[in-house]
């Protein structure tokens, strides 16, 4: 009889947003790989259900976790099971010691379609280090084929797969981790990374420009329209030393886009803080631009009036929404995007310049009383703070009298990433 086998592995996390992506290989529990190593699957082996299969635990140094797992046993026989720990570190993982893991009772003899409810306790040592620590609680002594992937240990399939986050409370906190803006070339724009600490001391940073965690976004997404690789020449980061004790300190990112830059750029800043609590991927800011020029070529669309509504009149609408972007506070120098424009032509089948009249202007708009996440966090939680969210602007222009023929029509957008048009004919 054929059985799922459940394969440790490493995993990769994908953080995506707004134009990032942060890439994190966290060492997890087994996960079930259907179809892989058919040969061992071909092994039989007897069956228990083990309940919960997989389990993760966060637990501070010098803390301690119990949770029950219920075994059942498929055999039309009893059986013995006889519980010990196994260490089989993953990638990335620590080691930790067997003395962590005890369970209750090590022996027990399961009838035929009965179950068995055993306690594991996990007890963390205070002088642990952060970090995870995987490991398997099997309840019998089988084992079938080698490790996943080659690994140099052997897979027990009866076991409870077990993976120990050990963690302290972070001193620091950082409250802006992605910087991501549209920017105009040949400007300068400024943005504030905060940083509060929690701590009765004051604990130092020093941050700097650390492109290589985005460099292998860049490598891979960059031969597809991707982002760029940012040049450091372009920043310049100033910074307290240190985050005095129980309050907050403002890292600012200063930002010269020069006048030939287009397209996407991206970079990281490594905020050095001095905090074994916190790890690597959490003192990282990630820095995205779009560099956007606007259009001087108007779009154009020729349409046709038929015979039968000549003289009618004609009607164009057109509109166009923007978005707040994720600039983690509002650029010091630049020049704001201002509300969307439109340079209108319209032509007539004669070849004539046919006169437009604006006879209607619609603004929308959405606001917030809460969280955004154009905002900065210090800002989003401040009283009677609204953040506004989409806006849209319309126009509408109207001819009458028409002409029977084909029209070419002319729009030139100003502020504005995409516009909708409705061209409209009455009779």
């Amino acid at each position: 009889m054929k059985n799922e086998l459940r394969i440790a592995a490493a995993s990769l996390i994908l953080v995506m947003a707004a134009g990032y992506v942060m890439a994190e290989v966290l060492p997890v529990m087994p996960v079930s790989q259907p179809g892989m190593m058919q040969d061992v699957q071909q092994q039989e082996f007897k069956k228990l259900v083990i309940t919960p299969k997989d389990n993760y635990i966060q637990l501070e140094p010098g803390k301690t976790k119990e949770f029950t797992v219920t075994v059942k046993n498929k055999e039309t026989e009893s059986m013995a099971t006889s519980v010990h720990v196994e260490i089989q570190p993953m990638m990335g993982s620590n080691t930790m010691d067997k003395s962590w893991i005890s369970v209750t009772p090590l022996e027990a003899t399961i009838p035929s379609g009965g179950t068995q409810k055993y306690t594991v306790k996990v007890s963390v040592p205070s002088d642990a280090s952060n970090g995870y620590y995987p490991a398997m609680v099997a309840f019998t002594n089988e084992t079938i084929g080698e490790g996943p992937y080659g690994m140099p240990f052997k897979y027990y399939p009866n076991a409870l797969n077990l993976n120990i986050n050990v963690w302290t409370p972070p001193k620091i906190v950082v409250l802006n981790s992605y910087i991501y803006d549209r920017v105009k070339a040949a400007d300068s724009y400024e943005y504030t990374v905060q940083l509060r600490n929690n701590a009765n001391s004051a604990i130092s940073i020093n941050p700097e420009l650390d492109y290589n965690q985005m460099g292998g976004y860049v490598m891979y997404n960059g031969g597809y329209g991707g982002p760029q690789e940012m040049p450091q020449e372009w920043v310049t980061i100033s910074a307290p030393s240190s985050v005095p004790a129980k309050s907050t300190a403002n890292v600012t990112v200063k930002v010269n886009v020069p006048a030939d830059a287009r397209g996407q750029y991206v970079t990281g800043i490594n905020l050095n803080i001095d905090d074994p609590s916190i790890d690597e991927y959490s003192q990282r800011v990630q820095l995205t631009l779009d560099v956007w020029e606007s259009p001087t070529e108007p779009f154009t669309k020729t349409f046709t009036v038929p015979a039968d509504m000549k003289g009618g009149k004609l009607k164009i609408e057109v509109s166009a929404s923007q978005y707040p972007y994720n600039i983690m506070g509002p650029a010091k120098t630049g020049k704001p995007a201002g509300k969307p424009t439109f340079q209108m032509t319209l032509t007539s089948p004669d070849g004539t310049a046919a006169a437009t009249k604006v006879t209607k202007i619609v603004q929308r708009g959405s606001a917030n009383p809460g969280m955004s996440y154009a905002a900065p966090p210090w800002e989003a939680r401040s009283a009677g703070v609204y953040s506004e969210g989409y806006s849209s602007y319309s126009e509408t222009y109207v001819v009458s009298d028409i002409k029977d023929g084909t029209w070419k029509l002319g729009i030139l957008p100003g502020n504005v990433e995409m516009f909708d048009y409705t061209i409209e004919i009455e009779g």
